[in-house]
């Protein structure tokens, strides 16, 4: 048996609403990241001062937060720390090599380019 329903945001963004058990909710962070009503209008440029003055538990939140917190955080953090120093100490030089040079956004796990990362390194 299939249940339709529709899900109603309140006026106030307080009340309850109502989710059947056996419901998947997903959270789409890629997304709140780029929220501008949070982020503001240029939500989608890269601006590294953005991050100057965050809450890291709460205000970007790839790895989540509180007792849900990804226990995989200081790990990944710790490699691609490695992975970045090791290339910096190891290359002088590092150029695009991708000619047509478009991101396209792709989801999987997390969110890479469809296109792959393709550069050179001397």
């Amino acid at each position: 048996m299939k249940i339709a329903f529709f899900l109603v945001e309140e006026v106030d963004g307080q009340s309850p609403i109502l989710v059947p058990a056996g419901t998947v909710v997903d959270t789409n962070f890629g997304q709140l990241h780029r929220d501008k009503d949070i982020w503001g209008e240029d939500a989608d440029e890269f601006r590294p001062e953005r991050w100057e003055n965050i809450k890291p538990m709460w205000d970007y939140v790839p790895f989540l937060g509180g007792p849900r917190m990804c226990p995989a955080q200081q790990q990944a953090l710790t490699q691609m720390g490695y992975i970045l120093v090791r290339l910096a100490r190891e290359f002088e030089i590092m150029e695009n090599r991708d000619e047509v040079f478009e991101f396209v956004e792709e989801h999987v796990a997390s969110v890479r380019s469809r296109n792959g990362v393709k550069v050179a390194f001397s």
